[in-house]
């Protein structure tokens, strides 16, 4: 699934919130695992077409707090449970 919008919610604790298309196909999996990742694509990621989590240059694992449906979009809000890093530009569109 492919967010339209990701920010940093809180620091303490670490949160995230995350918009994304209410008809994702991901959204049933993330409310029955109580979980979901965030992947940030490196640059040289764009040439796929397809998003690669191999390479992305960062990756947080998340719990999910809260979700909310407006309109079209949903707003997912999620503790941050873990990390990890990798050297690269990030690919923002």
């Amino acid at each position: 699934m492919t967010a339209t919008a990701l920010r940093s919610l809180s620091d303490a604790p670490p949160m995230l919130l995350c918009c994304a298309n209410a008809s994702a196909s991901a959204h049933p999996l993330m409310r029955a695992h109580g979980s979901f990742s965030v992947n940030l694509l490196a640059e040289e990621q764009a040439e796929t077409g397809v998003p690669m989590l191999r390479g992305a240059v960062a990756n947080f694992g998340c719990g999910l707090q809260a979700e909310h449906v407006h309109a079209t979009h949903s707003i997912t809000v999620g503790t941050v449970r873990g990390l990890s890093l990798r050297a690269g530009t990030p690919l923002l569109i």
